[in-house]
């Protein structure tokens, strides 16, 4: 499925996905996740196998932007919605 596909299959799909893609944290106290499974409160249930894709200095942008793992997410976001505003028109 396409990022722009995802983006339309969830509510509020663009937040969902910079939230599942910035939002791996350590589970909370009491919360056990098995060897290869990450914890992201953002996705169903809370246990994802995917690992984090995005950190911080991860890339170099020539203008001086601070690389964060939320500006490393704002490009692809941005094309998905000029993807969905070309499928409207």
């Amino acid at each position: 499925m396409s990022n722009t596909l995802s983006f339309q299959a969830r509510h509020n799909g663009q937040n969902y996905v910079f939230g599942l893609l910035t939002g791996y944290r350590d589970p909370p106290a009491g919360v056990s996740i098995r060897e290869g499974i990450h914890y992201n409160p953002y996705f169903p249930g809370g246990a994802i196998t995917m690992p984090k894709m995005l950190n911080d200095g991860a890339v170099e942008y020539e203008d001086g932007t601070p690389a964060t793992e939320a500006q490393a997410i704002f490009i692809p976001r941005s094309f998905c919605n000029l993807e969905l505003l070309k499928q409207v028109l």
